[in-house]
């Protein structure tokens, strides 16, 4: 599982709020602020866990899916 290559905003939110031991770094680490999605309740009830890439989830709409993929893609080079 890729926990340190997220593609879903809420999860690159999550990672960028754990803090860093090196005060000085702190000062200066770029924290992101995710906004929320504007689903309806229907759309809500589209989302599902979807994979990817192998052994990379995402949960999202199904509207979302091919972004992520694309996204996986530069992603997996680096491993």
């Amino acid at each position: 599982m890729r926990l340190f290559q997220p593609l879903h905003d809420y999860t690159k939110s999550l990672l960028s709020a754990i803090p860093t031991a090196d005060p000085e770094s702190e000062k200066v680490r770029q924290r992101l602020h995710f906004e929320g999605l504007a689903y309806s309740e229907d759309q809500w009830a589209d989302c599902s866990l979807v994979e990817v890439a192998p052994d990379h989830f995402v949960y999202c709409h199904p509207s979302e899916v091919a972004g992520y993929k694309a996204q996986a893609k530069p992603a997996l080079a680096l491993v």
